[in-house]
């Protein structure tokens, strides 16, 4: 299915921050502005996939990306890349602090 939504803003010409417009606006020198086109484009190819729009709450981002990293860190000791587990969290660990 590939990165539609990237996809279509760099066809749109929305390369960022130096073109003046992104995933945000740059106006003038005033930082990053939300854009409303990048809403409605993103809100109409969920629609044109079937995709229910919903808010997602923050604990469920960080549940999702705390079990991606478990799972990651498992697959990696399966494959012999890591002696243990535990050797993945402290290398994992090191890198957040």
């Amino acid at each position: 299915q590939g990165f539609i939504i990237p996809d279509k803003m760099v066809d749109e010409g929305r390369l960022g921050r130096q073109f003046g417009v992104g995933w945000y606006r740059y106006p003038g020198d005033k930082g990053a502005v939300i854009d409303p086109l990048v809403e409605d484009l993103i809100s109409e190819e969920a629609r044109f996939a079937g995709i229910a729009q919903r808010e997602v709450h923050v604990d469920e981002i960080r549940d999702a990306l705390f079990n991606a990293i478990e799972d990651e860190k498992f697959r990696f000791f399966e494959e012999k890349s890591l002696k243990s587990p535990e050797s993945f969290s402290r290398i994992f660990d090191a890198l957040i602090k």
